[in-house]
């Protein structure tokens, strides 16, 4: 039998003699014989199917979200003053296998906001081929994880990311942070009322922390301290963000009217992991007061120069007038 993780499982074609209905079946663990085998509870109803409403077909609830890989189904009849099929030493008799198509869990991976990030998922021998899935980072994977609802991570380009063993996205714009890593098993993965996609493990994201928040004085130099974050290096920059109409633009986007950029990053993980930029007098003079959005690029991915280098948001500066300042 086989079944796609993350799903309702459901066994259905069961051979034998003088099958009825309200059988029942354990799926458990393929280490050990049936009626020893202990139950695999993470796959729905702790490990032990409804009964039968033929005798051939099973099936449990909520969610088989398991480990991809090789289980067994364990059968059991209810009888009065034998057993009533309630503890996995009930089932002593095997039906067969069950393969459930789905990755291994627990895998912990590492992307760098400013590069694309590419994450290859871990997988049983057992499986016969790698099913296509769809992989999207959450605060948590829940119920439209997948249609890019409020548990989605902002800063992944196109959002969840399609493919087989190995997922990939462009150049990240994502902060720092620890996130969940979230898989669904295609087709059926879009949509408010999903409830398929679960957490496989987790990914780390080097860089800056979101939403610091520092100030400057009109025309003097300008320093932005501390910048956290997650393994920070010197030699990034940060570049100054806004717009004529006085919305700050995007980062990452050459619209803005502003095209500062800072001296290189110095003091990374010297007291702390973060960071002090500067901006020099002269760079500061042609800066009027006001909030501007600032864009990091991490040095060595690019030259920092262009306003498509500075795709990572990471707070803002509140530029203060120097009026009534000696």
């Amino acid at each position: 039998f086989t079944a796609d993780a993350g799903r309702p499982l459901e066994v259905t074609g069961l051979h034998g003699l003088g099958l009825v209905a309200a059988d029942l079946v354990l799926v458990a663990y393929a280490n050990a014989p049936c009626g020893t085998a202990l139950p695999a509870a993470e796959l729905g109803g702790e490990g032990i199917s409804f009964p039968s409403t033929d005798g051939v077909s099973f099936r449990w609830t909520p969610f088989a979200r398991g480990a991809g890989g090789l289980y067994q189904a364990c059968w059991c009849r209810k009888a009065a003053g034998v057993t009533d099929c309630r503890r996995h030493s009930n089932f002593a008799v095997k039906a067969g296998d069950v393969i459930l198509q789905g990755p291994l869990l627990g895998i912990a991976r590492t992307c760098r906001s400013g590069e694309a990030c590419e994450i290859p998922l871990d997988w049983s021998e057992k499986l016969q081929a790698v099913p296509e899935g769809l992989l999207s980072v959450a605060v948590a994977c829940s119920s439209g994880a997948h249609d890019r609802g409020s548990a989605m991570v902002e800063g992944f380009p196109g959002g969840p990311a399609e493919g087989n063993a190995t997922f990939e996205w462009p150049v990240l714009s994502a902060p720092a942070g620890v996130h969940k890593l979230c898989w669904c098993s295609m087709p059926g993965c879009s949509g408010p009322e999903d409830q398929v996609a679960f957490e496989i493990g987790e990914l780390e994201i080097e860089g800056p922390y979101a939403n610091h928040q520092f100030s400057c004085l009109e025309g003097r130099i300008c320093t932005a301290a501390p910048l956290t974050g997650l393994r920070l290096q010197d030699g990034d920059r940060l570049r100054l963000s806004d717009s004529a109409g006085g919305q700050i633009a995007p980062c990452g986007d050459n619209s803005s009217s502003s095209s500062v950029i800072s001296l290189q990053s110095q003091g990374c993980g010297t007291y702390l992991d973060a960071c002090t930029f500067v901006w020099p007098e002269a760079l500061m003079a042609s800066i009027q007061p006001g909030t501007y959005g600032l864009c990091w690029c991490r040095h060595g991915s690019s030259s920092c120069q262009e306003a498509a280098h500075f795709t990572t948001n990471v707070g803002e500066l509140t530029v203060v007038s120097a009026a009534g300042y000696q």
